[in-house]
């Protein structure tokens, strides 16, 4: 059985940080929907022209774009690390879906 999402996954050293979770969701989000309202559309591509735009809006901190994507990189890396260690747990169990495959 899975822990619950507010734990984590596996040991200490193995689990994934929720606070560094919660942080990357605050910057993320506002970011997407920016994309989205920039767009007038779905659409989550990061370019050069929405770096620019992206560090002018009120609700981001940052008055250069490279402070802004290495912020930005931070944050994806965070998910990234709790995305793959979550899939990791999972695998490990060995049985279910994934274990056919």
């Amino acid at each position: 059985m899975l822990a619950h999402p507010k734990q984590g996954f596996g040991n200490n050293s193995g689990s994934f940080n929720l606070a560094l979770l919660a942080q990357a969701r605050r910057f993320l989000f506002p970011l997407r929907c920016f994309l989205h309202y920039r767009a007038g559309r779905d659409q989550n591509v990061l370019s050069f022209d929405a770096q620019e735009e992206m560090v002018e809006q009120d609700f981001f901190p940052f008055d250069r774009p490279e402070t802004a994507m290495r912020e930005y990189y931070r944050h994806v890396r965070a998910v990234f690390r709790s995305a793959s260690k979550a899939v990791e747990a999972i695998e490990s169990k060995g049985s279910g879906l994934l274990a056919g495959f």
